[in-house]
């Protein structure tokens, strides 16, 4: 029998019980950091859609106002 010793075909050695619960600690934490990033991002778009339609609205009452004085002299 032969063995061939590859450098990146090593097999991480197993996770004992309290290194398993840590890595599941971590695991939990970071899917707990990124749903509170999406509710955030969510929040950001929700404003930043307000904020462009308050200027849509404000460019077209501007054009309207525009119209109406030149179009009353």
């Amino acid at each position: 029998m032969k063995v061939i010793w590859e450098p990146g075909l090593q097999i991480e050695k197993m996770c004992s019980s309290a290194e398993r619960a840590i890595l599941c600690q971590k695991s939990r934490g970071f899917k707990a950091t990124i749903e509170k990033e999406e509710k955030h991002e969510k929040m950001l778009d929700a404003v930043a859609k307000g904020i462009g339609d308050l200027l849509l609205g404000a460019l077209i009452f501007g054009g309207m106002t525009v119209a109406l004085y030149y179009g009353s002299i």
